[in-house]
């Protein structure tokens, strides 16, 4: 583990996240499921919807985040004057 590379790292980590957002996704579309009761293909319209959101939101947070700290760290271009 100590001699992996930075790339093999962060490579590693992306599988984690995905790995982690696929296995909410089913858990989340299987809750509303067992909760509702109903036929055995209705999980697919939860699967659906869940799939549906963890797409956009892994298209859309990374966006998000990086223009948040790229806001916060720049210094702001006017001096404040006493």
């Amino acid at each position: 583990m100590a001699d992996d590379a930075p790339d093999e790292k962060a490579q590693k980590r992306d599988y984690f996240k995905i790995g982690v957002i696929v296995l909410l996704t089913l858990v989340n579309s299987f809750a509303p499921y067992a909760a509702a009761g109903g036929h055995r293909y209705g999980i697919f319209k939860f699967a659906c919807l869940m799939m549906i959101i963890s797409g956009v939101s892994m298209l859309v947070v990374p966006w998000m985040v990086s223009g948040l700290f790229a806001s916060v760290s720049t210094p702001p271009t006017a001096v404040p004057t006493h």
